[in-house]
């Protein structure tokens, strides 16, 4: 008599079931779980901080939140579609502490014998550079470029723009943005954009114009 041919046992066929199983949930998320391409805003709205510090022209088709009222200490609006957004934040303290930079640059320059003028950052790119360890540490990889000058209607103003990484599922996910900072007579405020890479060059034209559109609120 032929031995009866073995069949696979229970335990075997299982741990093949779980292979299949994970083997599809990979495919799944690495592939039907691409995230869509964010599209560029349709339009742009007016908008004005609850606390009149500042306003700009907003995303109109994009989420928004935003907190502060007359008198505060801060105010903030975020607008938000899928992985990016942009985040303004405007506040008294970062106001009182470019004064503080500045007397005590001009103390420093009092010092020196005549002629010999100090070459000081100008305190608008101190409170720049002094923001760019905590992104350090949101951020992982977290690069700038060489910052940039420019003039805003609020102020002196620095922007650079970054790369990074930011946890995601099943990935990290590469990141890249601006970040601006500008300080006034009595608010400094800052802006983060920020969106995936691939997303980049389709809402770089959108930070740039929430960015410039930035001017006094009327407070």
């Amino acid at each position: 008599m032929y031995e009866e041919e073995k069949k696979p046992s229970a335990p075997l066929l299982a741990a093949f079931g779980f292979v299949f199983c994970v083997s599809l949930a990979l495919i799944y998320f690495f592939v039907a779980q691409k995230p869509e391409p964010i599209p560029a805003p349709t339009g742009f709205v007016a908008y004005t901080a609850k606390d009149q510090t500042f306003k700009c022209q907003a995303p109109k088709d994009w989420d928004r939140e935003d907190s502060g009222t007359g008198g505060a200490l801060m105010a903030s609006a975020i607008f938000r579609k899928g992985n990016a957004k942009v985040d303004i934040t405007s506040d008294l303290i970062g106001s009182l502490m470019g004064d503080i930079i500045e007397s005590g640059d001009r103390q420093m320059s009092g010092m020196l014998p005549g002629g010999m003028a100090p070459q000081a950052r100008p305190a608008v790119e101190k409170l720049h550079l002094q923001e760019k360890a905590g992104m350090k540490s949101r951020i992982k990889g977290y690069e700038e470029t060489e910052t940039r000058a420019f003039t805003s209607p609020l102020g002196e103003a620095r922007v650079s723009e970054f790369t990074g990484e930011k946890p995601g599922f099943p990935a990290p996910v590469k990141v890249r943005g601006y970040r601006t900072t500008i300080l006034g007579n009595e608010r400094r405020v800052t802006v983060l954009c920020e969106c995936p890479e691939p997303d980049w060059s389709r809402l770089k034209p959108a930070f740039n114009r929430v960015i410039g559109s930035l001017g006094p609120g009327g407070a």
